[in-house]
């Protein structure tokens, strides 16, 4: 059943070409109706995972003690740029168009960048400000590009984006360059070939991977880790530079700040033959020294999962080898030390982006703007490490994939509480808007949680998952064969998902798990017929190509 539609989602979207002029000012009338709406700050981490909570102790003490938590957060297509595309828009991937990470298919290939959140915003009254990530893509082409939407750009340049110290990054207008000079600019060297789709198919990615990287003098590092360049405190300061000068104009401010985080660094350990460089990502003091002994959690019941047989033939051996079979010995690969490795730089990570939001909320306190603002921490999408045999992705429809963090403070969200009402990426971009006032220049897919907030009928029962390509469509033994286009359903109770594309090419393959009796997804159902297979299956369907207030069930 159709519950409703909350106002329309909000977003600001892949760069657009130009910025609004740095002196922006709002009309004299817009300004008058800003004047009682808040502020808006998010805070979107990479590829953190909701579980990586445990490590964010001063965020949950001042956004989750002084606001409210959605403990049943998914997101709709757990993939960096598609998931970001959303919460710029407020629309899922089948309606605004970006289903990929690679060019042309990223924010390279989007025909609607102007039309976001942050243009909406701007046009309510609002200065926008972004700093760290924007869109997979962004710079590949025209390191110079300032999108419309934002009034002060600070915008990281693919593939430098996730490089935790060697980052190129776009200050209205003039590039600033991090770390170590001849790695980072190899790497810009890679994103060029990137973004002009040079790469046909894997030799040639090994091909221009050796001729860009195993050709330097040796001895040779990922570039430098100085942590003067950090890029999740570099990032920071920058949103808080923006803050600062917004506050003092006396205008109302949206600022994303948006740091790689817990990504890990895909072009270092591309460069590496996909071997572990060690702790990814890297971190400095004092979070190395936290980290560096942690060991690899392997609670899970489905960590290194035993019985593949229910699974999808993708994910069966010798495709998925057992994380502890031999394939994955030392000698072999040495899949366990590479999780290690990823546990230990997720974590600094995560204790490293702790110590910044605390950071911004004493800005904002000191400023006297902390009540004034509405602050949303979240995430683009989740992580897998090692469950279901998966050493180290996302893009697919488990839980470690999809569930991700989201805490709110500020004007009209509760103080200290818990909220697990199903909830989803697609619903910030229509609380936005309904907090500010802005209007929305799309027909937006989600909902308000102000308006859940005030009214718990509102809640959704599912929400809609969907991966609308494969994450690699050229030819070659390119890694993560897996990730192939599904569609299906996430409820309080049971998840879904059947393998096709839009076209309806695939193998047709379904899973479907009880998560209250399976909570961690081991038992695929959708082998013995059933009622609730044949409801989540015509649900799924059913949310498959909707449009605005259908895609709130």
């Amino acid at each position: 059943m159709i519950r409703r539609t909350g106002l329309a989602v909000f977003s600001v979207v892949l760069l657009g070409a130009l910025a609004a002029p740095a002196g922006f000012a709002a009309p004299a009338h817009a300004a008058a109706a800003t004047a009682s709406k808040p502020n808006v700050l998010v805070i979107m981490a990479d590829d953190m995972r909701y579980s990586d909570m445990k490590y964010m102790t001063k965020t949950k003490k001042l956004l989750g003690e002084q606001g409210t938590t959605f403990s049943k957060n998914f997101v709709t297509y757990p993939l960096c740029c598609p998931a970001r595309t959303t919460f710029l828009t407020g629309q899922l991937a089948h309606n605004h168009g970006v289903t990929a990470v690679f060019s042309p298919d990223n924010y390279i290939g989007w025909n609607a960048k102007a039309n976001n959140m942050g243009t909406w915003l701007q046009k309510a009254g609002w200065q926008t400000g972004l700093s760290g990530k924007y869109l997979n893509g962004y710079g590949e082409l025209n390191q110079a590009e300032i999108p419309k939407g934002w009034n002060d750009w600070r915008g990281s340049i693919d593939e430098s984006t996730i490089d935790a110290f060697n980052t190129w990054i776009n200050v209205n207008g003039k590039v600033t360059k991090r770390g170590d000079p001849d790695w980072s600019n190899r790497v810009m060297q890679f994103s060029k070939i990137v973004g002009e789709q040079k790469i046909k198919d894997y030799a040639g990615l090994v091909g221009y991977l050796g001729d860009l990287f195993f050709k330097r003098s040796r001895p040779w590092t990922f570039g430098t880790t100085k942590a003067k360049d950090y890029t999740t405190k570099v990032e920071a300061d920058g949103a808080r530079a923006f803050i600062a000068k917004a506050t003092k104009s006396k205008k109302r401010w949206f600022s994303y700040y948006t740091p790689p985080s817990q990504h890990r660094e895909d072009v270092a350990e591309q460069a590496n033959l996909g071997k572990s460089i060690g702790i990814n990502p890297r971190v400095p003091e004092p979070y190395l020294s936290k980290v560096k002994n942690l060991p690899l959690d392997k609670s899970a019941p489905s960590f290194a999962e035993a019985n593949m047989s229910d699974k999808r033939a993708a994910l069966q051996s010798p495709l998925l080898p057992n994380l502890n079979s031999d394939v994955c010995k030392p000698a072999k690969g040495n899949c366990l030390g590479k999780l290690t490795d990823y546990t230990r730089g997720r974590a600094g990570a995560s204790y490293a982006l702790d110590d910044q939001v605390a950071n911004i909320m004493g800005d904002l306190k000191k400023s006297g703007q902390l009540d004034k603002t509405l602050v949303i921490f979240t995430s683009d999408n989740g992580w897998l490490l090692g469950e279901h045999n998966i050493a180290g992705d996302k893009f697919m429809p488990y839980d470690e994939s999809i569930h991700v963090p989201l805490l709110m403070r500020g004007p009209g969200v509760p103080k200290g509480k818990v909220n697990d009402a199903l909830v989803a990426n697609v619903d910030l971009s229509p609380t936005i808007v309904d907090a500010t006032g802005a209007t929305p220049e799309r027909t937006t897919d989600g909902m308000s949680l102000l308006k859940l907030i005030k009214d718990p009928s509102l809640a959704r029962t599912a929400v809609p998952l969907e991966a609308l390509r494969k994450l690699f469509v050229k030819p070659g033994n390119y890694p993560n064969q897996w990730d192939v286009p599904y569609y299906g359903v996430r409820t309080k109770e049971y998840m879904y998902a059947k393998y096709v594309d839009p076209q309806g090419a695939g193998t047709g393959e379904e899973e479907l798990y009880n998560l209250v009796s399976d909570p961690y997804e081991m038992n695929n159902l959708a082998g013995t017929p059933s009622a609730k297979l044949d409801e989540m299956r015509q649900l799924a369907l059913d949310l498959r190509t909707c449009q605005g207030a259908a895609c709130v069930r």
